[in-house]
């Protein structure tokens, strides 16, 4: 868990930095902005498929606005945040993440997912003139020192969803009456990080029940790439497809890798069986007489994974860390009980109650929303046999 966080937060830092840039930059940027645009501009939406960087796993969405009269080609992007803020990673921690909406030239834009091999995908949109001039005045209004800044959320409120916001704002689109998908938000995140065992592991860990939610389409936005796809079959303002124009700026290839199983899975197989080979041996021999400090270790390691879910829930401001149903099994107590360990005058009893817990749980979890995450499955498995027995 700390390696999982201490990966994202060191790519969050590296972005950042780059981020910082283009906001320093923005200053500039913002000064030779008109007030107003022509009725020959047009406004796309540029869609940046994932990178390696884990900060870049989801994609990216961002806004063009061209207009020939005055030379502008500007991008619009809410997804630019400051590293140098003060309390920067206990902030990130608590949920309390400022993005900031930037903009930057288009040559800039492209020099970027050139650098990242990234492919980038427009889709000019067919709007009014009337929607274009109201949109970009709501950009000069967001570009506002006192407004250019809100409070980041990772499926409600990002660089996507704030683009539907604009369209909605300006009346420019109809979404679909059906929606194509039937994934939960948990399976559309899996799709991109398929290949990353630690960050899927530590997603399913640490975000709770709302993740396994069916959104609709509207909610679905909230990623790049079902935001473009959702785009390619909603309608404008007079009922005419939205997108008039779609064509690829730049392709490299890059795609998920859906391929193969992630090495957590027989990781986390192997340890259980190694955990049951040992507490066989034990009761085999008869030498598993009382709990020990393996016990003692166990107990302690998932009790403070539990503790820390906990945390999440109660005590932050993330939205998707709470209702997180994993405490169910790891269970903070243990921790206690590990802390504790020699002044617990029934530790037997405490044991056999909760391995006949955890065996519960593991029935029940095929009649709640949030399931145990597939390689903790046997650590658990194995903690609940291996609980029953040095508790005999």
């Amino acid at each position: 868990m700390t390696r999982l966080l201490d990966s994202v937060l060191r790519n969050y830092i590296r972005v950042g930095t780059t981020a910082l840039l283009i906001v320093v930059c923005a200053g500039e940027a913002r000064a030779q902005l008109p007030r107003q645009i022509s009725d020959s501009s047009t406004v796309s939406i540029l869609t940046t498929f994932p990178g390696a960087p884990v900060y870049s796993a989801w994609g990216h969405s961002a806004m063009r606005i061209q207009d020939p009269d005055s030379g502008i080609d500007a991008v619009f992007s809410y997804g630019t945040f400051d590293p140098s803020r003060p309390y920067f990673i206990p902030r990130f921690v608590y949920g309390d993440m400022l993005y900031e909406i930037s903009v930057e030239p288009m040559t800039r834009f492209m020099r970027k997912s050139d650098l990242e091999q990234r492919d980038v995908v427009e889709q000019v949109l067919h709007l009014s003139t009337q929607a274009m001039a109201q949109m970009w005045s709501l950009l000069m209004e967001n570009l506002r020192e006192e407004n250019k800044s809100y409070l980041y959320d990772f499926v409600f409120d990002n660089c996507s969803t704030r683009l539907i916001d604009l369209l909605e704002a300006t009346q420019s689109i109809a979404l679909p009456d059906d929606d194509p998908y039937s994934a939960t938000f948990r399976e559309m995140l899996d799709e991109y990080i398929h290949n990353r065992a630690l960050l899927d592991l530590g997603i399913d860990l640490v975000l709770g029940s709302k993740l396994d939610s069916e959104p609709d389409v509207r909610a679905r936005t909230f990623l790049p790439i079902y935001l473009m796809d959702i785009l390619d079959v909603s309608l404008s303002y007079d009922g005419t497809p939205l997108v008039r124009q779609k064509r690829m700026l730049a392709e490299y290839g890059a795609r998920p890798d859906q391929s193969g199983l992630p090495w957590t899975i027989p990781f986390f197989w192997a340890a259980a069986l190694a955990l049951l080979a040992i507490t066989a041996k034990g009761y085999r021999d008869k030498s598993l007489t009382e709990p020990g400090r393996l016990d003692r270790w166990l107990l302690g390691v998932i009790g403070f994974a539990g503790l820390f879910l906990m945390v999440m829930w109660f005590f932050t401001h993330h939205t998707l860390t709470a209702m997180n149903w994993n405490v169910a099994w790891a269970l903070p107590t243990h921790f206690l009980v590990a802390v504790s360990w020699k002044r617990i005058p029934r530790l037997r009893t405490y044991l056999r109650y909760a391995s006949y817990w955890t065996v519960a749980i593991l029935v029940l979890q095929f009649f709640l929303l949030q399931s145990i995450p597939p390689p903790m499955l046997p650590v658990v498995i194995a903690l609940a046999i291996r609980m029953w027995v040095v508790s005999r």
